[in-house]
């Protein structure tokens, strides 16, 4: 599919790569990465990784997106260990709702004010 997509998009970039080759690519040159299109189970490993390079997994807003629906939620879960204790950062979440107002609802001009 991806290879088939980007016969319409010649000037993006594609390269293939093993996991274990990204895993370290993301941590020795970050910055060659826009976008890794990968399953669900690297994909959760990547993201979890790559979390730590802003300096938090609590941070990051994450964006599963299907053929018709998307979900939106930060990528460290719910952190039930830390209900009820007022400090949890919601940074993540907020994010995510920028997310799902891009991919999913089309509207680009509420999710630049929200990551404004």
């Amino acid at each position: 599919m991806v290879i088939r997509v980007h016969k319409d998009y010649p000037d993006v970039a594609l390269d293939h790569m093993y996991v274990d080759n990204a895993a370290m690519q993301l941590v020795r040159k970050p910055k060659q990465f826009d976008v890794i299109v990968t399953g669900n189970l690297f994909g959760d490993i990547l993201s979890d990784e790559a979390s730590q390079l802003t300096g938090s997994i609590g941070m990051l807003a994450s964006a599963s997106i299907g053929g018709k629906t998307g979900l939106y939620e930060p990528i460290h879960g719910s952190a039930p260990d830390i209900a009820g204790k007022n400090i949890a950062n919601p940074m993540a979440m907020i994010l995510s709702l920028a997310l799902l107002f891009r991919y999913s609802l089309n509207r680009e001009d509420l999710a630049q004010r929200i990551e404004r």
